[in-house]
């Protein structure tokens, strides 16, 4: 089977041909850097998949154009299938395949390692005295979370327990066993937890219903100062909203792991 990969980086074309080499080399690799969109994909031609990730296009154009060049499967190195048109790769016969999940935990930290960023400047730290930066405690401090699966809840967990701060939470679907086991709480509604929290997390897919779920009405009843962090997808921020509440000094800082 030839595979092309999109949106390539040096770890990627590391660990799958450690990976193929360990499977007898089976299946044959093409390394691309570009991004999967409406024009790349005849680079796929003569492959018989494609893997992708987050910021690919496989929309109905780009599904149509890899139908034309013989592409059979979509293997996405990522949890999410919102950029993949589902209804258009069924009815083209196109097969997607996805990760279940990634390490819930290594994810969780990073979300934390960021919070920890943000609020305490460590980016900054060499001119930190110079310049007269403050950061402040996440002991006893409120942390909202938006979405509890597996990430939010190992997120929860370490902050909980492990710097002792108010965790509360929003969900549609709460899981209250897991909150009383990882010592947080869950908020009826996101109007009151974006009220009450003094840094806001993001563990959510991106759907319908959760796309710019931060937007500049939602944004408008965090509190003055509130920090954002946001390790899910970019889409979840509007990002002329927050812009705007970044200039005015609304927001205090954010920390994110990738734009719309």
């Amino acid at each position: 089977m030839k595979v092309a990969f999109y949106s390539t980086e040096e770890y990627d074309r590391e660990s799958f041909e450690k990976a193929n080499a360990s499977l007898g080399n089976h299946l044959e690799f093409t390394f691309l850097y570009l991004r999967l969109a409406p024009e790349t994909a005849a680079l796929a031609q003569d492959h018989d998949a494609v893997c992708l990730f987050v910021n690919d296009d496989a929309g109905v154009k780009t599904l149509d154009e890899l139908h034309r060049m013989g592409v059979k499967q979509i293997s996405l190195r990522c949890a999410g299938t919102n950029n993949v048109d589902l209804e258009r790769a069924k009815h083209l016969g196109i097969k997607v395949v996805h990760v279940p999940s990634y390490s819930p935990e290594a994810v969780a930290e990073f979300a934390v390692g960021m919070m920890l960023l943000t609020v305490r400047k460590y980016h900054k730290a060499y001119n930190r005295v110079r310049e007269g930066l403050v950061g402040f405690n996440l002991q006893s401090k409120t942390v909202g979370l938006i979405g509890t699966g597996q990430i939010g809840l190992a997120t929860a967990k370490i902050l909980s327990h492990g710097f002792s701060s108010k965790v509360i939470a929003y969900d549609p679907y709460p899981n209250q066993a897991a909150a009383e086991k990882y010592g947080f709480s869950y908020i009826p509604t996101l109007d009151q937890l974006l009220e009450e929290s003094d840094i806001v997390s993001l563990h959510c897919p991106l759907m319908e219903s959760t796309h710019h779920i931060l937007n500049h009405e939602t944004l408008s009843k965090t509190k003055k100062g509130v920090f954002l962090i946001n390790v899910a997808r970019g889409a979840l921020i509007q990002t002329k909203a927050l812009i705007h509440h970044l200039k005015s000094g609304h927001i205090g800082a954010v920390g994110l792991d990738g734009w719309p």
